[in-house]
């Protein structure tokens, strides 16, 4: 009878106590908790993204010019940027052609205005983030063509620069 008494007595705390509301004053300090955590890399992300003043054809919807989430993202950010000071704005390519590289920056300037940003305070180019440089895509288009010199009929198997190993009538002396 002393067991039972026990076990019902166990089942009584554990009910009360799962029934006691948790601490209110921790609960109200956790939205200022999370922001305090989430602030430094909120800041470090919009500080990367002002460094690199870049969008990629990843910002835009797939085939098409208008902006994704992370595009909007990105350009608002840059947009509260521009607002105070002027800058390159990088608009990227990739393997969009003519009419649809035009109708992204368009988007991108529309967006801007909308946001308050005076049209003389960006430059729009399609040059890279961190500065000069040559696009992958040319290298990459760089090394075919360097390839396809090496393969035509009459073409030296050297790029022009002399062997280093030692003739051998030159040792014989």
């Amino acid at each position: 009878m002393k067991a039972w008494g026990a076990v019902m007595l166990a089942i009584g705390l554990v009910l009360v106590c799962g029934c006691y509301p948790q601490s209110s004053r921790s609960e109200k300090t956790w939205p200022t908790d999370a922001e305090l955590v989430r602030w430094p890399t909120d800041v470090a992300i919009c500080n990367g993204i002002i460094r690199q003043h870049t969008l990629f054809p990843y910002h835009f919807v797939d085939g098409a010019a208008p902006l994704n989430e992370l595009g909007q993202h990105d350009l608002a950010v840059l947009a509260a940027h521009y607002k105070q000071y002027p800058g390159n704005l990088n608009v990227r390519r990739g393997d969009a052609n003519e009419v649809l590289y035009q109708a992204r920056v368009k988007t991108v300037l529309e967006t801007l205005t909308q946001a308050g940003v005076e049209a003389g305070r960006i430059q729009v180019a399609e040059d890279l983030p961190g500065g000069e440089g040559m696009p992958s895509e040319n290298v990459v288009n760089i090394l075919k063509e360097t390839e396809a010199a090496k393969t035509r009929p009459g073409a030296s198997g050297t790029s022009g620069a002399e062997s280093r190993e030692p003739r051998k009538d030159a040792a014989r002396q």
